[in-house]
């Protein structure tokens, strides 16, 4: 499963349908561990076995942090679900049930909230990233776009190698979905 999940985190085609089979079994294997969980036996060997393979699939972390069902499930347009499973396996508490700060996976927060188009998460977890460490450009220039503060965005473009020419591109087309809505011309 881990593998297939890598491979359609590069790669189009068939390993991103074969990603969507993994999403359905993963699906499955959590609503079957509830139901086995409801049930409460005493040694439920089965029950260990699912969630230890959930723990194992969900998470698995990429070399920058973030969780790679997670990625993959952004990869593949599937923005609840890199949510949850965000929201679920990646925000780590410690001893005294505190959230334990991670850069990345706030920043990943940030991203699927902006593609959810869900301002106060993006803004919520932009504002945690700056209670906790500097803000990158990209963290930024989210915050900025949510915020509908184009100007103050536009300057950053410069300085985002990783969204340079696309962020221009889907300024330039906001901006004019803005003024017609606006005007009333769409």
């Amino acid at each position: 499963m881990r593998t297939v999940l890598q491979r359609a985190l590069n790669e189009d085609g068939w390993p991103r349908l074969a990603a969507h089979v993994i999403f359905a079994i993963t699906d499955c294997l959590e609503r079957y561990a509830v139901h086995r969980g409801a049930r409460k036996l005493p040694s439920d060997n089965v029950l260990k076995h699912i969630t230890e393979l959930l723990q194992r699939v969900l998470n698995e972390r990429l070399p920058d942090g973030t969780l790679l069902a997670v990625s993959v499930a952004e990869k593949c347009q599937c923005a609840a679900r890199a949510l949850r499973w965000c929201e679920q396996y990646a925000i780590n508490q410690d001893d005294l049930g505190r959230n334990v700060f991670d850069k990345s996976q706030y920043y990943s927060l940030q991203r699927i909230y902006s593609e959810l188009d869900d301002l106060d998460g993006i803004l919520g977890a932009f504002e945690t990233i700056k209670l906790n460490s500097t803000p990158t450009t990209s963290e930024c220039i989210l915050a900025f776009e949510a915020n509908g503060d184009y100007s103050e965005a536009l300057p950053l473009y410069q300085h985002s190698s990783e969204q340079k020419v696309t962020c221009l591109f889907l300024f330039e087309n906001r901006v004019l979905f803005r003024c017609r809505m606006i005007l009333r011309i769409c």
